[in-house]
């Protein structure tokens, strides 16, 4: 089990991603559009499921935005460091 404090560090670290890179309310649609496509489903079958597992919308909503902020910050910070061009490839092997 996590400390109190691993867990507010937790916290206030998911609040700075979101406050840093926030979703819209069209990214989150979006998202939950990919999501009904992908499954087959109908948007009142996902809440179905949702509440069959005591979850809102509102709170999967709220993680999905968290979700989003997260690729954002994957997309912007650590994606270029992972380019690795010919040169350096060419370099690694002479």
């Amino acid at each position: 089990p996590k400390t109190v404090r691993e867990t507010v560090d937790y916290l206030v670290q998911e609040s700075l991603v979101n406050q840093k890179f926030p979703s819209s309310k069209a990214d989150i649609d979006e998202e939950v559009n990919a999501v009904l496509k992908k499954n087959n489903i109908e948007l009142e079958n996902l809440k179905g499921i949702l509440k069959s597992q005591n979850v809102s919308f509102e709170v999967y909503t709220s993680l999905m935005g968290t979700s989003i902020a997260k690729r954002k910050l994957m997309d912007r910070e650590l994606r270029p460091l992972a380019v690795v061009t010919d040169d350096e490839v060419k370099n690694f092997y002479y």
